[in-house]
């Protein structure tokens, strides 16, 4: 499901609902519309009698230290989406094909030359704060 022309992206897996902020060259700012399609797809979310929880994820984060995003307009799966079933462990288990493209993606990665960005830094220092849980900011009490 997308909503906020793109910019919030949801579905719902195994009882999980996820959201992503899906506007990486803005680093996810939200907009009205954003808070919009956030709403929408909270409501979807809600009539679903499945979903146990929601998680709320934003695209991009790395992108900055060269790694590059997944759902975005140039991201890996948006331009093969064949690329995806390298991260559904049904396809990995299931087909060596998809085994061996994930391991020839692993030698030549950008992740094992990435350098942690001002972002990672800013959420490492929240963490110290205490304002970060279970990968991602505490919610208040």
């Amino acid at each position: 499901m997308e909503f906020a022309d793109g910019k919030i992206l949801a579905e719902i897996k195994d009882g999980v609902g996820r959201i992503t902020f899906n506007q990486p060259e803005k680093r996810n700012a939200m907009s009205v519309a954003m808070w919009d399609g956030m709403g929408q797809a909270l409501d979807v979310f809600a009539a679903d009698a499945s979903v146990r929880c929601v998680v709320l994820t934003g695209a991009g984060i790395s992108t900055d230290s060269g790694i590059p995003d997944f759902r975005g307009p140039n991201g890996v799966w948006t331009r093969n989406p064949e690329a995806e079933k390298q991260s559904n462990i049904q396809f990995y288990l299931r087909d060596p094909q998809v085994r061996r493209a994930s391991w020839q993606a692993r030698l030549v990665h950008p992740v094992w030359t990435a350098r942690p960005n001002a972002g990672h830094h800013a959420l490492v220092a929240l963490e110290r704060r205490g304002g970060v849980a279970e990968g991602g900011p505490a919610l208040p009490h």
